[in-house]
């Protein structure tokens, strides 16, 4: 489904990346780790268009998205996250949620005297889909709150939530869990495995959790000095020596 081939990204005398080669399949929950700046979250910002790459090409279900911008990859139902969620924190949850749809036919003024019918039941339409979507996160009864009184781990829910909102087909989270609980850190990841099997969602996930990677991934890839220097199943990858050198520093 997506597919990063052979990406160079420089910034002045750093090589980001290094001719990373990577695949992701349809509905598998493919990870990335490896030390702070081995290149991982470079090659989130460089699939979503936030960075474009120097050299090679990415693909998604065969086509090149490398020259399109974030807005047109996110057209396309490519969605992510953040490590820092980026929420609208003196708006309340829902109206975080109510953000994020693609495609709404606004609240402009041709909209607002010509198709306000449409508008009207496609906010409906958006509400009842997020009180859904909080629901199943566990956010349903918060939806009133300003987002700014949420704790750190319901910001990441929140994220989760309104990335969900866009009808994704493949959704790459940058550290959802990263200072979060370890109760909620699971409760995460156990909804991602939910939404994998129930709706049949891609994910490409960056995260420090090295353990919780191991039991929820179904494909783990290594990044170290902004090189892919591994990859396979996540607890044949984890117990290679080299892993372990790449972590105290030694390769």
């Amino acid at each position: 489904m997506l597919t990063v081939d052979n990406v160079h990204k420089r910034f002045g005398g750093l090589k980001a990346l290094d001719g990373v080669y990577m695949e992701v399949e349809k509905g598998t929950i493919t990870s990335i780790i490896g030390p702070n700046g081995s290149g991982k979250s470079t090659l989130i910002n460089v699939i979503t268009a936030l960075y474009e790459p120097d050299e090679g090409d990415i693909r998604f279900n065969g086509s090149s998205i490398r020259r399109l911008k974030p807005h047109q990859v996110f057209e396309k139902g490519i969605v992510r996250t953040f490590q820092v969620p980026r929420i609208f924190p003196r708006m309340t949850v829902l109206e975080n949620m109510m953000l994020a749809p693609r495609r709404q036919t606004g609240e402009g003024i041709t909209a607002n005297f010509f198709r306000w019918k449409k508008v009207d039941a496609e906010e409906e339409e958006h509400a009842k889909k997020a009180l859904e979507i909080l629901k199943f996160l566990g956010l349903a009864h918060l939806k009133n709150e300003l987002a700014m009184n949420l704790s750190g781990g319901q910001m990441k829910l929140l994220e989760l939530g309104r990335a969900l909102m866009a009808d994704p087909t493949v959704l790459l989270l940058d550290e959802p869990v990263a200072g979060v609980n370890p109760t909620l850190a699971r409760k995460i990841f156990d909804a991602i495995t939910t939404l994998r099997r129930e709706q049949g969602l891609t994910f490409l996930i960056v995260e420090h959790n090295v353990d919780l990677l191991v039991e929820y991934s179904d494909h783990l890839y290594v990044m170290h000095r902004g090189k892919v220097v591994l990859s396979g199943h996540p607890k044949e990858v984890i117990r290679s020596p080299k892993v372990m050198d790449i972590y105290l520093g030694e390769v």
